[in-house]
Formats: structure tokens, sequence, C-alpha cells
């Protein structure tokens, strides 16, 4: 890992943190409320609160592994003239490539349909990027048949480790492309098929030959399939025909 990211890393991972220890001490507020029947009042030893569903998911989302099997770095660099454009991060999660992304690109506007994410991501902002970052970075909650974004914002949408949770794909990416800019891009990033140490069950995952299918039914032109980067993903780039 270069020095720079590294320094990345360890900032968000500091920031996570923090976020993870409110939740933690808002959990225990609600879930235990003093009582003079509580096992602390009666002098015995405390059960330490499990970490929540969404605490586990920003720990896996900020694993210090992904930087090394994801290659973020390689991915944004396959966005050509990004300074110039809004870059849309479609299932931003924790803001991983969002947060990356803010620092080159034009705008960035990072989309879940999780509320925790977006306020999460809202949380941390403040304290990651700059004044200038901030004016260029945005958070929109979307639902799971709308992104919500305006008619062509978007130059190049990224869809990482997020294509096969999107139900009904085909209606989505069709409907998509009228938010895209003229030649606007889907870059995909997801599992390969089969059993791997990280990543979704093998059961619901698709392979880059299913996903380019998709795609060219809404009406996309595959520009790239790229199996070999990654050691556990692939990356399919495709350009709106219109």
């Amino acid at each position: 890992m270069k020095a720079a990211e590294k320094d990345i890393y360890y900032m968000r991972w500091n920031y996570f943190m923090a976020f993870a220890l409110m939740l933690t001490i808002g959990n225990l507020a609600c879930s235990n409320p003093p009582d003079s029947n509580s096992s602390v009042n009666k002098g015995q030893e405390e059960v330490p609160e499990k970490p929540s569903e969404f605490e586990n998911l920003l720990e896996q989302y900020e694993s210090n592994e992904r930087v090394i099997w994801q290659k973020p770095e390689m991915i944004i660099a396959l966005i050509d003239d990004i300074e110039n454009k809004t870059i849309v991060d479609l299932g931003a999660g924790s803001g991983y490539f969002a947060f990356r992304l803010v620092g080159r690109a034009g705008k960035v506007i990072a989309v879940d349909i999780d509320p925790r994410f977006v306020t999460f991501m809202d949380s941390v902002k403040y304290d990651q990027l700059t004044v200038s970052q901030l004016s260029k970075f945005e958070t929109r909650l979307g639902t799971p048949t709308n992104p919500e974004l305006k008619i062509a914002e978007a130059d190049e949408v990224l869809v990482a480790n997020t294509y096969i949770y999107i139900q009904e794909r085909v209606a989505y990416f069709s409907n998509l492309k009228k938010n895209l800019k003229p030649k606007g891009r889907v870059i995909v990033v997801d599992y390969k098929p089969g059993e791997l140490p990280i990543g979704p069950d093998a059961s619901i995952k698709m392979s880059a030959y299913q996903v380019t299918q998709e795609l060219e039914e809404c009406g996309y032109e595959i520009l790239n399939v790229d199996e070999t980067s990654l050691q556990y993903q692939y990356i399919i780039i495709a350009q709106s025909k219109y």
C-alpha cells in the first residue's frame, strides 16, 4: 500500500471507529436504561454489547485488505478527464470510492438506498474533505428503483459491489440512461462466480458475461471487459448508445 493510501485508510478508519463508538453508546443507552434490577447494580459482570449489523457492515467496507484486492486507485484511473466530470457512486455504502473520487472529480454524487450509510457519509464528510471538496460532494438517498438523479446529470456511474443486488436490473439500467450525459458510461465492478474468500454467496453472483448481456439489452455498448486485473472481481465498462 502506498504512503498516501495508508494515510487515507488510517484517517477513514479513525472516523469509522468514532462513528461506530457513537452507535454503540447510543444502542446501550436505548437498550439498557438505568434499572435497580440490572446486573450492574447487582454487582454482576455486564455482558458486552454485540456490534450491530450496521457496525459489522462498516467494518467490512472499511477493511484494510480491501485496498489490496479491489485496487480502488486503479479503478478510478479508468475514468478519463475526471476533473471535468460528474461521477456517481451508485451503492456508495460508507463512501469508500466516493471520498477517494472527490479529490479528483469535478463533482461526486454518492447514492445509497440505506439511510444509515447516507447519514454516515454526511457525518464524516466535514472531517474528511476540504472546504473546496465539500462543495463538490453530495449524498442522495435513492430507492430500489430510482437513483434520484437528474436528467443528463452524470458523466460516469460507478457500480461497485452493487450490481447483483439491484432488482429489476434491465428496467433500472434502461432508465438510468436518461440520467447520463450523451455517451455517458457505466463502470460495473463485481465478484467473479464461484466460491471466494470474500464477497457474497456464490448462489447470487453473476458472471461478467451475464452482466454484459443485460447491459446490452438495456441499450449500452460494451467497451471493455477485464477479468484479470483484479483477483476476485471483474470490471465492465459500458457506454450509453444515445
